[in-house]
């Protein structure tokens, strides 16, 4: 601290500047202290439900609270099944339904056919983590999309072959399945048929049009069968 001409007291830059680079950084401490809270928090609410649907499972006595935490855990995982249902669903329509995948082998021959499958297996894949499918069903998917490849690779007929077989689609089934499996086992622990039915109605327009899609797909690839 100085004083001016007229012997007023003034603040040191550097001293404020100091001051201040201490409270931001008593700041930025307090946020991330915060942020951590909230995570150990998320951490122990998963894992209180996890254990909750352990001891369910074994039959062990549970608090009514810990009944409830396990049949939230199971419509979240419900939940989860059904949105990646929708995503392949609607992913599935554009490649296999609207021929996106097909052009894109036909136009970039054997090399589009191979980026196309690449795509399409790390995608699906990584949904059906996300959904937490079993391992049967990961084998179906990448068998689905190793014959879709293999077919896509045959000269002047595979683009028309690979357009009638689907794969995609066939993926879909899988990740149908799953779904109805997570909502039989949501029920079987507890949770409402209403809680259920909204998770299991969830995005039925959109659906309502990929069958529609899919309709019209079929029926496009039938003529394609018949014209190779």
């Amino acid at each position: 601290m100085f004083q001016d001409a007229g012997g007023i007291p003034q603040h040191d830059e550097e001293d404020e500047q100091v001051e201040v680079g201490a409270k931001a950084r008593e700041g930025s401490a307090e946020v991330n202290q915060q942020l951590e809270n909230l995570k150990a928090g998320e951490v122990a609410r998963e894992q209180y439900e996890i254990d909750s649907i352990c001891k369910v499972a074994l039959g062990e006595a549970v608090t009514e609270e810990e009944r409830a935490a396990a049949r939230k855990e199971f419509l979240d995982e419900l939940k989860r099944a059904k949105d990646s249902e929708g995503r392949v669903a609607v992913f599935a329509a554009l490649a296999d339904c609207c021929g996106v995948e097909a052009l894109v082998g036909l136009i970039f021959p054997e090399i589009g056919d191979l980026g196309a499958a690449a795509v399409e297996l790390a995608y699906l894949l990584s949904e059906a983590k996300l959904a937490r499918t079993g391992m049967k069903s990961k084998l179906k998917i990448l068998a689905y999309t190793g014959i879709d490849l293999a077919i896509g690779l045959i000269p002047v007929v595979g683009d028309a072959a690979d357009f009638a077989y689907m794969s995609n689609m066939k993926a879909l089934d899988e990740f149908e399945k799953n779904t109805k499996e997570k909502a039989a086992a949501a029920l079987e622990a507890g949770c409402s048929q209403e809680e259920v039915q909204e998770i299991l109605e969830s995005g039925q327009r959109l659906r309502k049009a990929i069958a529609s899609a899919e309709k019209f797909g079929k029926m496009v690839g039938a003529v394609g069968k018949k014209a190779a």
